[in-house]
């Protein structure tokens, strides 16, 4: 089953798309289960926007609202940070999240970019009453030195997301791994983290067809190189399904952005999708993403005994999701940097307290106005953001009665000073709800 969901409606669609949510992950868990009900489908949002790339640049401003469409589709909740708690069942302040990462080659590794925007929406999540700490996130992979050729900073200290490698910190149990060598664990993964988001990058293979979610796990155990024989079948469906991996894991996400169809795993860039695909279901989202390849020109995905691992970790005795289109609930979210907020009734307006307008006019060469309504008094916070995740000035900071307000953005900066021409974020904080508008100067 497959939907389109424009900017216009993907606000209100998510609103009434949060039963449907519950029954996808009540086959997933966290991930897919033999036993769940036949009619529940496994939920895998694209989102894809045609700001998010030029030449090979990722917009962070773009990519940021992407990520926060793609989590509220596949949740249903329309809150980021609510959006990104109901992902982590018990999750408490002490709670230590993994953001796994690909970054064996640095060619085509999971982009900063991308890792920093779940990052934030990881920072917006309320946890025992305060945003969770950031501290509390581990960005890592397999060694200091990947991660440092790829863009990322190391960081072992208190403060800020953490950022390090297993650097050959494996567990001294070895696991028997079907058709490979046995192999042993991360203990980032095993020891430190309760919960792990697996963010993998959308590339082909030589050998496994395809390099998604499902493989970015080699970078998880101690010997990726006895993992290879016949085509990684079925040794990838045997990793992934080792309680370490397969009970902490609680969604998958591909970072789309840009890809490799030819040459890979470590070959440039050839393609750019502008994508971010999202499942609670490792096995679908993998079967979309070898989709996306072979829809922009892979040609690994036709290979004799390709992509067979996708299948296998979808049948038993692994029964990790499914490969099957007929149980996935497909839904494609298009251009959500072109509005984040769909207009609204006076109805919806009651029932959350709110309405944001587009600015106006839209593109804007001198100043924008800003203009949004109030069904009860709120406290409410507004700041523009440039492209490359900046903070440029707070508009306003304090509350607010009843009724329609608007304010003005002469495209300058707190200091005063003109900002250049590019895309802009007006962000609004209104009470605990979190919007973004997207506004273009042209100087």
């Amino acid at each position: 089953m497959q939907s389109l969901i424009t900017r216009r409606k993907f606000i209100d669609q998510t609103i009434r798309g949060t039963a449907g949510a519950i029954a996808a992950s009540a086959c997933c868990g966290r991930f897919a289960d033999s036993s769940a009900s036949p009619a529940a489908l496994s939920r895998v949002v694209t989102v894809r926007d045609d700001q998010a790339v030029d030449k090979n640049v990722i917009n962070a401003a773009v990519a940021q609202i992407m990520m926060n469409a793609g989590i509220m589709g596949l949740t249903g909740i329309d809150d980021v940070g609510e959006a990104w708690r109901s992902l982590f069942p018990g999750i408490t302040a002490s709670s230590v999240i993994g953001i796994k990462i690909n970054c064996l080659f640095s060619s085509m590794a999971t982009h900063p970019k991308a890792t920093a925007t779940v990052v934030e929406g990881l920072k917006q999540m309320i946890v025992d009453g305060n945003p969770f700490p950031e501290n509390n996130i581990i960005v890592w992979d397999r060694s200091d030195y990947d991660l440092t050729k790829c863009g990322y900073t190391i960081n072992t200290g208190g403060t800020g997301v953490r950022c390090f490698g297993t650097n050959s910190s494996y567990t001294s149990q070895s696991y028997s791994i079907s058709g490979a060598s046995k192999q042993s664990i991360s203990r980032i993964l095993t020891d430190r983290c309760a919960f792990l988001v697996n963010l993998c990058v959308l590339k082909n293979h030589g050998i496994s067809g395809v390099s998604l979610s499902l493989k970015n796990h080699l970078g998880t155990c101690s010997d990726p190189g006895g993992m290879h024989d016949n085509y990684c079948n079925p040794s990838l469906a045997s990793l992934n399904s080792l309680s370490a991996i397969r009970d902490k894991q609680v969604v998958a996400i591909c970072d789309a952005f840009l890809g490799t169809i030819s040459g890979g795993p470590d070959h440039s860039p050839q393609v750019a999708p502008k994508s971010l695909i999202f499942s609670r279901d490792p096995v679908a989202m993998d079967y979309v993403g070898a989709q996306m390849l072979k829809a922009n020109g892979c040609s690994t995905t036709s290979l004799t005994g390709a992509s067979r691992h996708i299948a296998t970790a979808g049948q038993s005795p692994y029964n990790l999701g499914t490969s099957d289109p007929a149980q996935m609930e497909q839904i494609l979210i298009e251009n959500p940097s072109l509005s984040t907020h769909a207009p609204r009734d006076s109805k919806n307006l009651l029932a959350d307290g709110f309405e944001i307008d587009p600015n106006h006019p839209n593109p804007f060469n001198s100043d924008t106005v800003l203009s949004y309504s109030l069904a009860r008094s709120e406290r409410v916070r507004i700041e523009v953001w440039n492209s490359h995740g900046g903070k440029v000035c707070t508009l306003f900071d304090g509350e607010r009665a009843p009724g329609r307000h608007a304010h003005v953005w002469n495209g300058n900066s707190e200091t005063g000073s003109p900002v250049s021409s590019g895309i802009y974020l007006a962000v609004f904080q209104i009470g605990s709800t979190r919007r973004t508008l997207r506004m273009d100067l042209l100087r």
